[in-house]
């Protein structure tokens, strides 16, 4: 029955009770124990504050229900207390209340202030108030981590500039719990100016103000002339009064916020017990000696519990701490305790919010997958991912999918503007549209995440660079491959690799209509007329069957690959069109198969990037690959040769490419963190330019087929021409003879480069026994 438990289910165990039950385990094996779990102060409450307390306890209407703002004389000790201390004037009736202890006044004002999808901000690890309030309250929790060798407002604004709905208060706790950092005036002052520029309400928890040490004097927030505006601070008895117990606290400052407190607490609670709330005044207007000596006793039983527990007894002595990590025991092995730092905890979302620009055959693909996986990928990240806005300039056509009312929108700005949305997909394709969309996007502070290979390829640096300033993520998986996860591959499964090579058959269309040709033997126009009336094939096929789509998609690999801008037009790009069944018999005989090829190597320091139709060895797994399908081999240093097989295209698989990136993103955003991969794998300042050789340096294997005609001297004169040029000839084929007619002469070659292959065939195709131009096809994976 628990399981429905929506808050319930949102907590982990509470972190003190795990401790709790770790110092028991420990007591029971008979081990030592320096417990620095809770901080409950272990000394008596100064007399004349008990003295106070039995006083009161005999007069019979101080049994009454008491009032749940505090008894007015508490009240006034309470900002008397402030006054002689800060110097801060608060009105005891609009701008004091008195708590249950600040634990009780935080988690309420929480219940005040906080609804589902509210988000909070407050320095993570952190005492489990401060966040799990905001948790039972139905809110987000997102942290910035306090590290000694960052600043912390540079973080606190990157985080918040991060958040979608913008985080609406900011919890902190200085002298801080758990880490001990300290802070002064000037601090404040600057929390001060962050609240007002960004409407942000503050909760300081000085919980801890009195116990401190070496002259230090800890601030109160309310010592800047404005904080009264922004926030408010709690106060407890517990620490400098010893008064754990007692469960007495205070929280003073903005009037508008103590009145949310006392709203909610008149319906939940009756307050204090009276003669606990007249001996707190004692002991805020009495004498403060108490304190100092608690603080004093306090510094003496630190130090001397470290020396008598530590000093010769290393081997027995296990700390258990309330923190990130249950501390190593005896064998340095670490326990599984639940920490309460916020960044190991999560951001604590309720949910992960997408919004989708396109609704084309990938959008109806992402949105059919999270609708009807939703169940799945809630378990993988934890919380719902929710597509609640979608944009398209087509309302009206059913995609056969059901969205729920309000969701389908023609407006982009709805997506892009709502506050909800954490996530954006941009899938309606093309240049300059689409970057706006991700640019805007970006700039609202949401991650990205998109399909469009032409984009990357053409504006990808602009777009790298974008993220990694704006510091959000941009996820592309459904560029390249399809379904297939090779940009994964790339920036994290084989991060630890050098890439040797790049081979990939990366567009459907053209592998369709190839071994369409190769297994019937049709010509390239006729199968691709088939192709279009199957689908397979757009109605212009440009892109596809002269490699331009597979050319987009290999300088987004080799940026990936190699850590370098691409310049797409640096990329030499052929296509099929010239491809005929005549080649592919003679690549069977030689025993290859001709695929359009996207390749890519690294050689001296220096990238080859090319698509071209291609011969490889009809043996390799590549060459295996059919119809629509996409498969990409890529050569680590490390692991050899990997292959990746799968579709390519279609509504389901690339949807499945978007979604696992929406996924990756949400994780992250539940964690509180972004760029943890950078968009451009490797880090923005260790990205080098690396020269893309040009066509004509590159050295491979080459088949050439010459239409000649059939006379005496016709071979030798090619071998004289192609020798010249110091091209030396592997096989050369020549079937039947037709005295005076045209013949096909096929000559495969060793290697050479594209230069002095080029050169030759200028020398050659002018020659008058030939035809037509010479057929060239190069060939990979040959052997010398």
């Amino acid at each position: 029955m628990v399981e429905g438990f929506y808050r319930i289910n949102r907590l982990p165990p509470y972190v003190f009770a795990q401790v709790q039950a770790l110092k028991l385990e420990a007591r029971h094996k008979g081990e030592d124990i320096i417990d620095f779990g809770m901080g409950n102060p272990d000394q008596p409450t100064p007399d004349h504050i008990v003295d106070k307390l039995v006083e009161a306890a005999r007069i019979g209407k101080n049994h009454r229900y008491s009032a749940s703002r505090g008894v007015t004389k508490l009240r006034h000790a309470i900002t008397g207390w402030y006054k002689r201390r800060y110097e801060v004037e608060l009105d005891p009736e609009t701008e004091a209340i008195a708590t249950i202890g600040s634990k009780e006044g935080i988690a309420h004002l929480a219940l005040a202030m906080i609804g589902p999808g509210d988000v909070v901000l407050t320095p993570t690890p952190t005492y489990p108030i401060h966040m799990y309030s905001v948790i039972i309250a139905g809110g987000e929790v997102r942290g910035i981590e306090l590290r000694p060798d960052s600043d912390f407002f540079d973080d606190l604004l990157r985080v918040y500039r991060q958040t979608l709905p913008r985080p609406r208060i900011l919890v902190i706790n200085f002298p801080h719990n758990p880490t001990t950092a300290v802070v002064d005036l000037e601090f404040f002052k600057k929390v001060v100016a962050f609240a007002k520029e960004h409407h942000v309400i503050v909760l300081h928890d000085l919980a801890y103000a009195d116990i401190v040490f070496d002259g230090y004097r800890a601030p109160s927030l309310l010592q800047v002339p404005e904080a009264k505006e922004i926030g408010v601070e709690f106060y407890t008895l517990s620490k400098s009064y010893n008064m754990p117990g007692w469960r007495v606290g205070f929280c003073v400052g903005n009037r508008e916020v103590i009145g949310a407190l006392a709203k909610i607490k008149s319906y939940l609670d009756y307050g204090i017990f009276q003669p606990v709330q007249i001996a707190s005044i004692i002991a805020l207007n009495g004498p403060q000696e108490c304190v100092r000596e608690t603080v004093a006793a306090a510094g003496r039983q630190g130090g001397r519990l470290a020396r008598d527990r530590l000093r010769g007894r290393r081997g027995r002595v296990r700390a258990v701490r309330a923190g990130r990590e249950r501390a190593p025991d005896s064998t340095g092995c670490p326990g599984d305790q639940e920490g309460v730092d916020v960044q190991r905890v999560g951001s604590m979302k309720s949910r992960v919010c997408v919004g989708m620009v396109g609704f084309g055959t990938v959008g109806t693909g992402v949105a059919k997958i999270l609708t009807q996986n939703s169940a799945l990928i809630r378990r993988r990240v934890g919380v719902p991912v929710e597509l609640v806005r979608v944009a398209d300039l087509d309302i009206t056509t059913d995609r056969g999918v059901r969205l729920p009312q309000g969701v389908l929108t023609a407006d982009v700005r709805a997506v892009l503007e709502d506050p909800s949305i954490d996530i954006v997909l941009e899938l309606i394709g093309g240049y300059d549209a689409a970057k706006r969309v991700i640019l805007d996007a970006m700039a609202k502070g949401k991650q990205v995440v998109t399909a469009n290979k032409a984009l990357l390829a053409v504006h990808g640096e602009e777009l790298f660079e974008a993220a990694a300033r704006q510091r959000v993520d941009l996820g592309f998986e459904a560029s390249v491959g399809g379904g297939i996860p090779v940009i994964r591959a790339l920036t994290e499964g084989l991060a630890a690799n050098t890439i040797l090579s790049i081979y990939g058959i990366i567009n459907g269309t053209s592998n369709y209509i190839l071994s369409r040709m190769s297994r019937e033997g049709h010509a390239f126009q006729e199968v691709l007329a088939e192709a279009q009336r199957a689908g397979y094939a757009e109605a212009d096929p440009t892109l596809d069957v002269a490699g331009i789509d597979s050319a987009h998609k290999l300088s987004i690999m080799v940026s990936l690959a190699y850590g370098t801008p691409v310049n797409f037009k640096e990329i030499y790009t052929e296509g099929i069109t010239k491809i005929t069944p005549l080649d592919i018999t003679y690549a069977r005989e030689f025993g290859f198969t001709i695929k359009l090829l996207a390749i890519a190597k690294f050689l001296d320091g220096e990238i080859e990037a090319r698509v071209h139709p291609t011969m490889i060895p009809s043996s390799s797994p590549v060459a295996q690959v059919e119809g629509v399908y996409n498969a990409i081999q890529l050569v680590g240093d490390a692991v050899s040769d990997i292959v990746f097989y799968g579709q390519g295209a279609g509504a389901m698989p690339t949807g499945s490419a978007v979604v696992s990136d929406v996924i990756a993103i949400a994780r992250n955003l539940l964690k509180g963190t972004s760029g943890r991969v950078p968009p451009a794998s490797f880090q923005s300042d260790q990205r080098r330019p690396l020269r893309i050789r040009p066509m004509e340096e590159i050295a491979t294997f080459y088949y050439m087929r010459f239409m000649v005609q059939d006379r005496p001297g016709v071979l030798s004169q090619i071998s004289g021409v192609l020798g010249r040029h110091g091209i030396s000839i592997s096989s050369v084929l020549q079937k039947g003879r037709q005295e005076g007619q045209t013949v096909p002469v096929v000559i495969m070659t060793h290697t050479a480069t594209e230069r002095d292959i080029q050169a030759s065939l200028r020398e050659i195709d002018r020659m008058a026994f030939i035809s037509e131009p010479t057929t060239l096809i190069r060939v990979e994976g040959h052997g010398e």
